[in-house]
């Protein structure tokens, strides 16, 4: 199993004009925003073809204030259930992309993809069977101080012209949940 690190440096190389969609939800959200911010950072992808939508990810930017680190991420679209508003926020001097429903849906069911361990080929098949995604790693890892699991994947989808980079949070957050 490659690691994902290694998957997207080789697929953005073999596929430079690709938009690279990075998702995740909770926890995820959060690594979803970090890694998008990576691949700006490092120029592992052209900043234009980055595109992150988030589904109630925890803050994790710092207080006031950017660092450049922040202003080579892309826009972040982040998307407040609870609230049932879209917040689009860019901490650089950028001109600030539409809202995109259709897309934004495709990246909830991208990252919803994400909480199946077990199928998630079939799982993406089935939530989006005219993209032809083609999963090429999928990564889970002891993600916080309790030993949870959180993973994500990389695919590819030739028909969309896209690499997905998607995350999910804990499993173990979830089930154990005061609320639930």
């Amino acid at each position: 199993m490659a690691s994902m690190e290694a998957e997207v440096k080789a697929l953005v190389l073999k596929n430079p004009s690709y938009q690279i969609w990075v998702t995740g939800h909770s926890l995820g959200g959060a690594m979803a925003s970090l890694a998008s911010t990576w691949l700006g950072y490092y120029n592992i992808a052209l900043r234009k073809n980055i595109i992150l939508y988030t589904f109630g990810m925890p803050r994790v930017d710092g207080a006031r204030g950017t660092t450049d680190v922040t202003c080579q991420a892309p826009l972040q679209r982040t998307l407040a259930a609870e609230r049932k508003n879209i917040v689009e926020k860019s901490h650089c001097a950028d001109e600030l992309s539409r809202y995109d429903p259709a897309l934004s849906y495709k990246m909830l069911l991208l990252s919803a993809v994400a909480y199946d361990p077990v199928h998630p080929q079939e799982c993406l098949d089935n939530s989006l069977p005219y993209a032809e995604f083609q999963l090429q790693t999928v990564v889970t890892k002891n993600c916080d101080f309790a030993d949870h699991g959180c993973s994500g994947y990389v695919a590819v989808s030739r028909a969309l012209k896209a690499i997905v980079v998607a995350f999910r949070g804990s499993l173990d957050l979830i089930k154990h949940s005061p609320n639930s």
